[in-house]
């Protein structure tokens, strides 16, 4: 690994979603953690050529320290991550706090205290914001705020980004020591550039095999997120080390499945997302 870039990890990293264009964008994500084991293997797959290395771990028992030992360094300068969603998706069997993988929220937030990288981003559903009163998300930003970090937090919707999917997250950004962070803004929709269709992203593509084929599975195996091209947020200018040309932002990363290759838009399988069309 370079220790000259910017180095971060992925936390509750699934196939590497999150990740994807932070590498994009030069930035170094060392090593992803996930508890699936079919997930590692296909981070491995999108990432092992990028030099970033997938674990199957179980992050509610394992320390900074560890994990800092696992993707071989000695600090990080960013934490990207998205615990599971399920516990506050408005389907599903909606516990909330009473789900037990609730409180992953609780290890991400010891997590970024025992590494304590100059910058982190979380996503989640927007539901997590209201669940319950929002008593997991306050518990949350205010035990990060209280790790000398300064929030930025609002549901963003893929579209307005350029990703042809009407899909919703709630992003929260945190940078130590910053009086005031500010989020991405919208490049599409509006008075901005139109919306991006699904036929102008994958119109070119031939039919997807029929599903359960061999050729299909191989293509689901293969299947990356394609993320957000230019939501980003300014780094402290201490970020990684001195001398080296970065692209002085975070960029967003967002879970919409659609590709085998980083950067282009491809058809998962037969894929049932709500897309937006012409």
């Amino acid at each position: 690994m370079n220790h000259n870039r910017i180095i971060g990890i992925e936390l509750f990293a699934g196939c590497g979603g999150l990740s994807t264009r932070f590498l994009d964008a030069g930035l170094a994500i060392a090593s992803g953690f996930e508890i699936d084991r079919r997930a590692v293997d296909a981070y491995n797959y999108n990432h092992g050529h990028r030099g970033s290395h997938g674990f199957v771990t179980d992050l509610s028992t394992l320390s900074g320290k560890t994990l800092l030992e696992f993707a071989g360094l000695r600090s990080v300068d960013f934490v990207v991550g998205g615990p599971p969603c399920q516990p506050f998706s408005i389907v599903g069997k909606r516990l909330g706090a009473a789900d037990e993988r609730a409180d992953l929220m609780t290890h991400f937030v010891r997590l970024i205290c025992e590494l304590s990288p100059k910058a982190f981003v979380l996503e989640n559903v927007p539901n997590l914001e209201k669940l319950g009163g929002g008593v997991v998300f306050k518990e949350t930003t205010s035990g990060l705020a209280e790790l000398g970090y300064s929030l930025w937090h609002n549901v963003l919707s893929a579209a307005d980004f350029g990703v042809p999917q009407a899909r919703k997250r709630l992003i929260l950004i945190g940078i130590k020591g910053r009086q005031k962070v500010r989020g991405p803004e919208a490049s599409h929709g509006g008075n901005l550039r139109p919306y991006v269709t699904t036929r102008e992203a994958i119109g070119d593509l031939p039919d997807a095999a029929n599903s359960g084929s061999p050729a299909s599975t191989t293509t689901n195996q293969r299947c990356i997120a394609q993320i957000w091209s230019n939501a980003c947020v300014p780094l402290p200018k201490d970020v990684g080390s001195a001398g080296r040309s970065t692209t002085g932002c975070i960029p967003i990363g967002y879970h919409t499945l659609f590709g085998p290759a980083a950067g282009t838009f491809r058809r998962c399988g037969q894929s049932t997302t709500t897309m937006i069309v012409s």
